[in-house]
């Protein structure tokens, strides 16, 4: 049985001291440099297989773990951090309840993703509750990354340092390929933010977590709109729009994309009425083309607000950053920029250049491309993998 009376500890206690698990670096006012280094080749072999096993059989594998405290809890679950005993490693537990009702839609989704910026799930079983023995609990044991997008933007907020831009351009390029990847399995995440966006801050690996809200889209099969953290929320979403594509997920990575650099949300309604307005205030009144591009069926009596632009919301931004935004955050879905299209743009220019460390410590593979994340773009790879990047 897994222990009831693990300590819930409180929100702070959880995330503990951000000064102290953020980069130190940082702290030392030091300068996060695109720097070459030489490249060995010895990095690329990849590492050995998964100890974990996929079961999914024994309640006896609950015994495996000391389960030491609760990290997170939601709707959907509660995650807990834990060791596993043969061999001391640290890990992440998602306990969710079965319910005989329902099909786990996340369960079939994530035991099956296999991408470097997605979480990956080693193993998996089920256990019951002490006190209600009828109860079953599903276990996703999937790596331990103690920070996310999150607890990094409120350092840097915290402390009134400016985001630097060579982590915006990591980061975001990541997000890109995590979509680029589900996309192509028609899996739309659904509830993009930055608490949903983990970071190992060794290597700056960024991992797109928590597919409770994920569905696989069937093209002409409608969907709930009411979906997505409201901040983070596609307008066609907003507009009741329930036959929408996986192309809200890009919506709301610009929204994150631009709290990286604001330092808050870029849109803050109080609720749906008041999250469209702001989305005008920035992007102006949407004409009649892109609300039917958006929901063709609604009858929307919007006010006529004159756009005052993305450039205006922040402070010395990187034209190319705001160029990217305004291809992301367009109010008709199918002309926002795809994912894997979206490597291409000249923002990320930067990290084809040459090898890249942060800091003087390598930052995680950008290149490692899967088959499923390049899909039919086959012709792009020649532009997106740098020469230098390629084996002989």
């Amino acid at each position: 049985m897994i222990p009831s009376k693990i300590r819930e500890e409180g929100r702070d206690t959880m995330e503990g001291n951000e000064e102290t698990q953020i980069d130190p670096d940082l702290l030392e006012n030091k300068k996060l440099l695109f720097t070459t280094i030489n490249r060995n080749p010895n990095d690329d072999k990849p590492s050995k297989g998964d100890e974990y096993k996929k079961s999914g059989k024994s309640e006896e594998q609950v015994k495996n773990y000391d389960w030491l405290k609760i990290i997170g809890q939601g709707t959907f679950g509660v995650v807990y951090k834990a060791q596993y005993k043969p061999d001391g490693k640290i890990v992440a537990i998602k306990k969710v309840y079965q319910d005989p009702k329902y099909s786990n839609r996340e369960f079939k989704i994530v035991v099956e993703l296999d991408h470097p910026n997605c979480i990956k799930v080693h193993n998996y079983f089920f256990s019951s509750n002490e006190e209600k023995t009828d109860e079953i609990y599903l276990n996703l044991v999937m790596d331990y990354i103690p920070d996310t997008l999150y607890k990094i933007l409120r350092f840097y907020y915290k402390k009134g340092y400016p985001f630097p831009n060579a982590l915006g351009k990591i980061y975001t390029y990541q997000m890109l390929r995590s979509l680029a990847y589900i996309h192509n399995l028609n899996i739309c995440h659904r509830d993009i933010k930055p608490q949903n966006i983990l970071v190992d801050i060794n290597t700056h690996r960024l991992v797109i977590c928590d597919f409770g809200s994920a569905k696989q889209l069937k093209p002409g099969e409608n969907s709930v709109s009411y979906i997505c953290s409201r901040y983070y929320r596609a307008p066609e979403l907003i507009l009741g729009e329930e036959n929408y594509g996986c192309e809200i997920d890009i919506w709301s990575i610009g929204c994150v994309v631009a709290e990286m650099f604001l330092g808050e949300p870029l849109f803050c309604g109080k609720n749906s009425k008041d999250q469209f307005v702001k989305i005008m205030n920035v992007l102006g009144t949407p004409t009649e083309q892109e609300i039917v591009a958006m929901c063709p069926n609604v009858n929307a009596n919007l006010p006529q607000i004159k756009a005052a632009g993305l450039k205006k919301r922040f402070k010395n931004p990187d034209p190319q950053l705001i160029d990217l935004l305004s291809k992301l955050l367009t109010y008709s879905p199918q002309k926002r920029l795809k994912p894997f299209e979206a490597l291409l743009h000249p923002y990320f220019d930067d990290l084809r250049i040459q090898k890249l460390t942060i800091n003087s410590r390598p930052v995680t593979d950008l290149f490692d491309f899967t088959p499923v994340e390049v899909g039919k773009n086959q012709a792009l790879l020649s532009k997106l993998v740098p020469t230098w990047y390629r084996r002989p």
